[in-house]
């Protein structure tokens, strides 16, 4: 028995209790098909919830060592100033690191435009991989949820 489970089992186990008792109660295909709708949405809920700070907190320190360094070499003072808008939210509710990375993400859009415009060739690269690897990121947990179900 789990006395304290993580939300990522809660809600495990809340689609496994729905496939294993309520979906045997509906004979509607239609019925049927929300329910698994659902019973996906849960999983991908549990995939996310178990690794969302984390990921959002490590993209944060990437966006922030990149857009101080595109203000560093360009010298613009925009990006300058999201950056140091940033700041370091010790608090790890989800809301406090969704407002940090909100922040960081502005930063980092600022100054890849920014690297952008100056021809900073080497900032705008590592800039786009940053961008792949936030993608992979999303990819990544969209196939570990529907690799759950």
């Amino acid at each position: 028995m789990n006395i304290r489970p993580s939300t990522p089992q809660v809600l495990r186990d809340l689609a496994e209790e729905l496939n294993r008792e309520v979906m045997p109660l509906l004979t509607d295909s239609t019925d049927q098909i929300r329910l698994h709708m659902i019973m996906a949405v849960l999983g991908q809920c549990a995939v996310r919830a178990g690794s969302e700070i984390d990921l959002m907190k490590l993209e944060t320190a990437d966006y922030r060592a990149y857009s101080d360094a595109v203000a560093t070499v360009t010298g613009d003072r925009a990006v300058r100033d999201e950056t140091e808008a940033i700041g370091n939210a010790a608090d790890l509710t989800l809301e406090a690191v969704v407002a940090e990375y909100t922040r960081a993400s502005e930063a980092f859009a600022t100054a890849l435009e920014a690297a952008m415009d100056a021809g900073a060739t080497d900032l705008v690269e590592r800039g786009e991989e940053l961008l792949r690897k936030r993608i992979a990121n999303e990819q990544l947990m969209a196939e570990v949820a529907s690799a759950g179900r």
